[in-house]
């Protein structure tokens, strides 16, 4: 039980989880190198580069799209809730948002 409640608190963590991410395509290359040989030729020829490279475009071009909407969607929503607020207030969300942000920090 340790181990779960400890794993969920470090996976909180952008850093930690784009960690495991990429050991994760670390491992699964690796078993695709094992099991290579189970592979007939022939669908390799089938396949071929083609295929994978009209994936892996479609892939990366909605992963931009995604991110180019949330960022955009992100700094709309920044300004429209900073636009209204009175200066002091805006001190107020600032120190808010920033004791929000240490929250989420490892604690010593």
């Amino acid at each position: 039980m340790y181990y779960y409640t400890h794993l969920k608190r470090l996976s909180k963590y952008l850093s930690i989880r784009a960690a495991a991410f990429g050991l994760f395509a670390v491992f699964i290359a690796l078993i695709a190198v094992k099991l290579a040989t189970i592979v007939p030729d022939k669908w390799a020829t089938v396949l071929g580069n083609h295929a994978v490279d009209e994936i892996l475009k479609i892939v990366a071009s909605s992963m931009l799209l995604i991110v180019t909407f949330s960022l955009a969607t992100m700094v709309n929503s920044y300004a429209s809730a900073s636009e209204g607020v009175q200066p002091e207030k805006r001190k107020k969300l600032q120190c808010y948002l920033n004791s929000q942000a240490d929250s989420h920090k490892k604690p010593i």
